[in-house]
């Protein structure tokens, strides 16, 4: 097992969710870091004037105030120095004998003089992966307001009645984990601009937006799955950073990571898709949010004497974020090289760089009617977008939002 170096992009997440009043133990569950990890991190910040209390940062923001302070190393494996050339012949061990008395024999054979917690640090560490699935532990109600999950889920096969063409129809599905109340949004793909824009959908349904998005390691959400260093999509983490949100994502595998929206999907075929005809993709988003303001809120609440829908409107919807009153911009993230003509390429259409920048790899942000071009968090120019490209977009755009999400 590779060791693992914190980098101050580690730390920015680390306190961003720090900041936003996330215990210590919460953070290293979410995040996969050691509790002794995060509050070394904590203290860091603690030292240099920050407090839990205050404005929220980003991560960029964050990043810049622990790089200009040097934090980002390497933390050291305990008892790394006199376990690391016995590695091999410990894990060997381990598959007979139990970590306490593997250890005791080394410690008896006066190999070790480190303590039983040090060599089981050590253990969970180098060799063995911590699995928390293998740990079933019962979890208090979720508070209000606190978390909501987000899946896909397959509804089935729909024939279109206009062409005869059959679709794959696939449900996005957001559950609170409060009040249980869901948003459904049928869609036909399963690209990032419908990600993006049916959160977008599920947060006007709800009228505010819950802390935590516990979101599945899809590719529009998450670029890399990874219980230790999760990579999100761009524009999905800016989308969360514009309603105040933090995205806690699913391990890979992992369906007890979010449990009540894996619960939903059976009851959204079964009660919404089962036996029913829709005439257009239209008619079908109509009905499914009809489904979630009449049906659906009737079912019992299973802690409270109340229907789904009386929690929500009394408890949830309360304790929600306020939606920002300046609505997300959507826009697209590419990464582009900068060529030895000082352009890149984006869609056939070049964009000149400064020649400092030849032959690095910049991030390109596509709008509705500017490409800025960025080196990690730093801008480097910002130009219109071409004319062909921005009716394109628009085209997209128009034809994304009539079809749910069908192809152009």
């Amino acid at each position: 097992m590779a060791r693992r170096r914190i980098t101050v992009a580690d730390d920015a997440e680390i306190l961003v969710h720090w900041r936003a009043g996330r215990g210590i133990r919460q953070i290293a569950r979410s995040l996969g870091y050691a509790r002794n990890t995060v509050r070394e991190r904590i203290a860091q910040a603690t030292e240099a004037g920050f407090g839990q209390q205050g404005p929220p940062l980003s991560a960029a923001e964050w990043r810049a105030v622990l790089a200009a302070a040097g934090a980002g190393q390497a933390m050291p494996v305990p008892g790394g120095s006199q376990l690391e050339p016995l590695r091999e012949r410990i894990a060997e061990s381990l598959k007979e004998s139990t970590t306490a008395t593997v250890w005791q024999r080394l410690r008896d054979a006066g190999e070790v003089d480190l303590g039983v917690r040090t060599f089981q640090r050590y253990v969970r560490v180098r060799i063995r992966a911590l699995d928390p699935a293998r740990v079933t532990v019962l979890l208090p109600a979720p508070a209000f307001g606190e978390a909501m999950e987000i899946d896909y889920g397959r509804l089935g096969l729909w024939t279109d009645p206009l062409g005869g063409r059959r679709h794959t129809v696939w449900a996005f599905v957001v559950t609170l984990r409060g009040s249980g109340m869901h948003f459904v949004r049928p869609v036909l793909r399963m690209d990032q601009a419908t990600w993006i824009r049916c959160h977008q959908e599920a947060l006007a349904f709800f009228g505010g937006s819950a802390r935590l998005w516990v979101c599945d390691n899809l590719k529009t959400g998450v670029l890399k799955s990874d219980l230790y260093d999760p990579q999100f999509n761009r524009a999905y983490r800016e989308l969360a950073e514009h309603h105040g949100a933090l995205i806690d994502p699913a391990r890979a595998l992992h369906p007890k990571d979010k449990p009540r929206v894996e619960r939903a999907m059976p009851y959204v075929r079964d009660s919404f898709w089962s036996g029913q005809a829709f005439t257009s993709i239209e008619t079908m988003v109509e009905a499914a949010l009809v489904w979630c303001r009449e049906v659906a809120p009737r079912r019992r609440h299973p802690h409270l004497r109340l229907s789904v829908g009386e929690v929500f409107r009394e408890r949830e919807q309360p304790a929600l974020l306020v939606l920002p009153e300046r609505p997300f911009a959507v826009v697209a993230w590419r990464q582009v090289k900068a060529h030895p003509d000082c352009h890149v390429a984006i869609d056939r259409v070049l964009y000149s760089v400064p020649w400092q920048h030849v032959g690095k790899t910049l991030a390109a942000k596509i709008g509705a009617s500017l490409v800025e071009l960025f080196e990690g968090d730093t801008l480097v120019k910002t130009h219109p977008l071409a004319a062909r490209l921005r009716h394109q977009a628009g085209v997209r755009i128009r034809k994304a939002t009539l079809s749910g999400g069908r192809s152009a």
